[in-house]
């Protein structure tokens, strides 16, 4: 896969994806464009943001009161996710980036409400609408 890592001006372009297929009666590879999503084969970037977003709802159902985003993000942190995915996993519960799967995928839908305290941003799960869209009784661990 081929993706840009860094645009300081203007969007980024949307990855490219190639598949490698062995080429028969030869010891070559051949490089075909359009290859296919699979977790397995380390294309998931969709996957570990998933992982953040079920850990996000997981977190914020252990804490019904609500947390806020400071105190949350490290908690998201861990193997496959990292401080990025964490961040942008925040940013689509809060609705402000779209979801990367499911019946949602590329809507902007929040499952959280939202208050300020200053720069401080205090977040509760609002669990119907996380149930609505099958967030509510899933577990993130690892089955």
């Amino acid at each position: 896969m081929l993706k840009h890592a860094k645009v300081r001006v203007g969007p980024r372009h949307a990855p490219i994806w190639f598949s490698l297929e062995d080429v028969p009666g030869a010891q070559a590879v051949r490089v075909v464009y359009g290859g296919t999503y699979a977790e397995d084969t380390g294309q998931a970037a969709a996957a570990g943001l998933m992982k953040a977003i079920l850990s996000a709802v997981d977190a914020l159902k252990a804490s019904p009161s609500g947390a806020y985003t400071k105190s949350l993000e490290p908690q998201l942190i861990g193997p496959g996710i990292s401080k990025a995915t964490a961040r942008r996993a925040l940013e689509v519960i809060r609705g402000k980036k779209p979801w990367p799967a499911g019946s949602l995928a590329g809507k902007t839908q929040p499952i959280v409400t939202e208050d300020r305290h200053g720069r401080a941003v205090f977040l509760v799960l609002d669990v119907a609408q996380a149930e609505q869209i099958g967030l509510g009784d899933q577990e993130s661990g690892d089955e």
